[in-house]
């Protein structure tokens, strides 16, 4: 079990397991299948997130703090469904920030002097 999406993808990176990962995506091997939920959104209401995707009639809140932390500062989030026989889960994975928004928070730290 992994306590973040850092761990998840440390895990699959330094274990060289891109490809097979990938290809349980795209083949449901073994009864597992994964998809992602492009309609998602996060929603910050007074400081409580919450993710909804209307297709697949998600609305839940988010606990997880590392997700919480990266939603309120503005980071890309993926949200990803995934299956197991009849047992279902929602992941999310912090991409990073869009580019535009990477400039515009380093110009940021250089105005204020941070490192």
């Amino acid at each position: 079990m992994f306590n973040t999406p850092t761990d998840c993808y440390n895990y699959i990176i330094e274990n060289d397991l891109e490809m097979p990962v990938l290809c349980a995506m795209m083949n449901h091997v073994g009864g597992y299948s994964i998809a992602e939920i492009a309609d998602g959104r996060f929603h910050n209401r007074d400081g409580a997130v919450s993710f909804s995707s209307h297709g697949y009639k998600i609305n839940i809140p988010v606990t997880d703090d590392e997700i919480v932390t990266a939603v309120l500062n503005g980071l890309y989030v993926s949200a990803f469904l995934s299956r197991n026989q009849d047992k279902y889960q929602i992941h999310f994975l912090v991409s990073g920030y869009p580019i535009d928004m990477k400039c515009r928070y380093e110009e940021e730290r250089r105005k204020s002097g941070s490192t």
